[in-house]
């Protein structure tokens, strides 16, 4: 069989892929082709590009739903393509794809035109009118250059399906949370299905169920020559409606055990999964909790924060801070100096005018000493103001007496002015003295402050990234920080896993007990089918027994035949499912454990997780479960005789969005050992913050000799809806 693979798609005036083919061109290789782009730059409109071409459908991620390409033309023409169209004007948007396979190339096209048939606001749809979907397809013999136009719509269906099969389209087109939907371990025949999709291994079951077929009519062709030549023709009928109703007895109860086994089966797996929930629920609520504290934690900082700003004003008038008088510690002393000038006038004037002359009169300058302190140095015969000795009875020493003595203000106020302004003055460089001791600190106050906001800023951004880093393990473990249901929902799991179990107890009785009747019927069938081969004569033509024991060994053979691929396989399976669940987690420090696969006597398949010593493990993390399934679908590609890779292109759009970073690296490396051709639509190899617009690990990827090519999305984040446009670059 050959292997499709796609060489180039183009978008023209889709969403927001603006402007011609030309512009919006993506060229793939063999192997891994990887497309990065940040949230809104294009991923899921490729992706949509896709299902238009395949499906005629484009999927609605606000309305989480598929619409019909035909009703929402309007939605998927391009805003900027929209706004620079005139009225009458049209507007061309379509999508067209390039793919081979072993002997041609082909070119799939869809589109439709747009026109503008009224004035107003562009973006309203009144303002447009679709024409019909046109569809287009060509192609080429690889060893020729010219494409010739396939104008059959059969023969155009019948290459757009080649593109990828329908049937296998749920393991090759993968958006998002799909993965999931790959296969539904919890229902019991999920996986069986998925083998048989991708490698028709079970068709050994229709030979069986036709030898088992054979063997029955056989059976009864044998019953009815018995009939016919026994000599007791009253107690055959009796033997033989007596072996009919056994058998029938024994059909329903082999039924009703395979019914039981399957109910014991999915209850196993349902409490297995819920281990899981529960485990993960535990989980869970401590990162919800986590959240919350780190909630409240930045809400009291914030508060704080808020406060310390809207404070700022009290800082200028209150005397502890005296910000108003910032830069003025010059004033004080130039409004000291002329405050002493105009006392020593105003006193000398007064003095001179009104003071008797027998009154000794001195004025002092500011910071002289006060009357208690006159009396120490007169005492203590010593001036304090230059550290002179004063001996008692010196001029230096009378002097100070004379000063010390001077009238006091009473008798000076009662021959001065009551207008003098002394007191008046005294009272403001008094009083300012307190504020004027701030002035000094103002600058190592605003610099306090500035360290305590800057504080906050840096505890609040601290938390809010624990806060982030919760929410990321949140994730990782199937939980969602902005989910109102979640909590009643992990509180329904410890109920739902009690049922869980008492089903399975039930189901172990009631598997015994049918077991036990299906011996009982098949020793009494046994016994009646001897009773009636003795009725039967020995003049019976001896072909149909021969016949009959032929057909019930060939029927054994198919059936242990059967059995023996059967069990090949899952060891096949099982094998290289661990083979690619080891490489698909080798980035985690957690051991994922060993994927154990088991055949059930209903011909279904479990599949079970067990550490090395074959003890169920539970727990995982959503990124483990989700690799656990791609990791077995990977196994059935792989587990094929003749073929190794998967014969069509998987296509993925965000598969890494719950897997988390220590899985990004491994999917890369082990899907181009599964998937001929992949292309991924990836945000989570982007960082715009470095120079690159990649992460590390993009970078890292980026150098393997396993990319076929590498392209980067961006759009620019200042520019409105209607001028926005993908700029599609190529980095290999």
């Amino acid at each position: 069989m050959s292997v499709n693979i796609i060489n180039s798609i183009y978008f023209e005036n889709f969403y927001n892929y603006y402007g011609s083919y030309e512009n919006n061109t993506y060229n793939f290789k063999e192997g891994l082709n990887i497309v990065v782009a940040d949230n809104g730059a294009g991923k899921s409109k490729f992706f949509n590009g896709i299902l238009w071409l395949l499906k005629d459908i484009v999927y609605d991620s606000e309305l989480n739903k598929d619409d019909k390409v035909e009703d929402v033309t309007f939605k998927i023409i391009s805003d900027k393509a929209k706004d620079e169209t005139s009225l009458g004007d049209s507007v061309r948007v379509g999508v067209k794809l390039s793919y081979q396979d072993s002997k041609f190339e082909y070119i799939v096209e869809k589109y439709f035109y747009s026109k503008r048939i009224e004035e107003g606001n562009p973006l309203h749809e009144k303002c447009w009118k679709s024409e019909a979907i046109e569809q287009e397809v060509s192609k080429r013999d690889l060893d020729l250059k010219t494409f010739h136009q396939v104008y059959s719509l059969e023969d155009q269906q019948r290459i757009l399906d080649n593109i990828i099969l329908k049937g296998l389209q749920p393991y090759a087109l993968l958006q998002g949370e799909e993965i999931d939907n790959m296969i539904d371990f919890s229902t019991k025949d999920s996986l069986d299905k998925a083998i048989n999709k991708l490698t028709n291994i079970n068709r050994v079951k229709e030979l069986v169920e036709l030898s088992d077929y054979l063997l029955r009519r056989s059976d009864k062709d044998f019953d009815s020559m018995r009939k016919h030549h026994t000599k007791n023709a009253n107690e055959f009928d009796e033997k033989l409606e007596k072996k009919e109703e056994l058998v029938s007895d024994l059909a329903k109860n082999e039924k009703l055990l395979q019914a039981t086994i399957d109910t014991l089966n999915s209850s196993k797996e349902e409490r297995s999964n819920l281990l899981n929930s529960i485990t993960n629920s535990k989980k869970r609520s401590e990162f919800r909790n986590k959240i919350s504290e780190f909630e409240k934690e930045k809400l009291i900082l914030s508060k704080e924060y808020e406060n310390l700003l809207n404070n700022i004003n009290s800082y200028f008038f209150n005397p502890e801070y005296s910000w108003l008088l910032m830069n003025l510690d010059g004033e004080m002393k130039t409004f000291s100096n002329i405050r002493d000038e105009f006392l020593e006038k105003r006193m000398k004037r007064k003095l001179r005018n009104e003071l008797p002359t027998d009154i000794f009169t001195t004025v002092l300058p500011d910071g002289s000493p006060d009357f208690v302190s006159l009396e120490k140095m007169i005492g203590q015969e010593i001036c304090f103001v230059c550290g002179r000795e004063a001996k008692k009875g010196s001029d230096e020493w009378l002097y100070m007496k004379k000063v010390k003595d001077r009238p006091k203000p009473d008798l000076l106020k009662e021959q001065l002015s009551k207008n003098d302004f002394k007191d008046f003055f005294g009272d403001i460089q008094i009083n300012a003295q307190e504020y004027y001791r701030k002035i000094i600190g103002i600058n190592e106050s605003v610099k306090q402050l500035k360290s305590k906001a800057a504080k906050y800023e840096n505890e609040i951004r601290e938390v809010l990234k624990k806060k982030e880093q919760a929410g990321e393990e949140l994730f990782q473990f199937g939980g969602s920080s902005t989910s109102n249901n979640e909590k009643d929902k992990d509180k329904n799991i410890l109920e739902s896993y009690a049922n869980a179990n008492q089903r399975i107890g039930q189901c172990n009785i009631e598997i015994v007990k049918y077991k036990k009747e299906i011996d009982n019927l098949k020793i009494s069938i046994d016994n009646v089918d001897k009773r009636i081969s003795e009725l039967g004569g020995s003049d019976l033509p001896k072909e149909y027994k021969e016949t009959t024991e032929l057909l019930t060994d060939i029927s054994k053979i198919i059936g242990n035949t059967k059995d023996r691929i059967f069990s090949e396989i899952l060891t096949r399976l099982e094998t290289n499912s661990n083979k690619h669940f080891q490489n698909l987690t080798a980035g985690n420090n957690v051991d994922g454990g060993i994927l154990k696969l088991s055949k059930t006597s209903g011909e279904t398949v479990i599949l079970e997780v067990v550490d090395k010593s074959g003890n169920p493990i539970t727990g995982l993390s959503e990124g483990f479960q989700r690799m656990k399934k791609l990791a077995v679908v990977m196994a059935i590609i792989s587990s094929r005789y003749n073929k190794q890779t998967f014969d069509y292109p998987l296509i993925a759009d965000a598969p890494l969005s719950a897997f988390g970073k220590g899985f990004i690296e491994g999917f890369f490396n082990e899907v181009p050992n599964v998937f001929n051709q992949s292309i991924i639509l990836v945000k989570e190899l982007y960082d715009k913050e470095r120079e690159s617009h990649l992460t590390e690990t993009g970078e890292r990827i980026l150098k393997k000799s396993e990319i076929g090519s590498f392209y980067l999305n961006e759009i620019e984040e200042n520019k409105s809806q209607i001028e926005r446009e993908t700029k599609i670059i190529c980095y290999k």
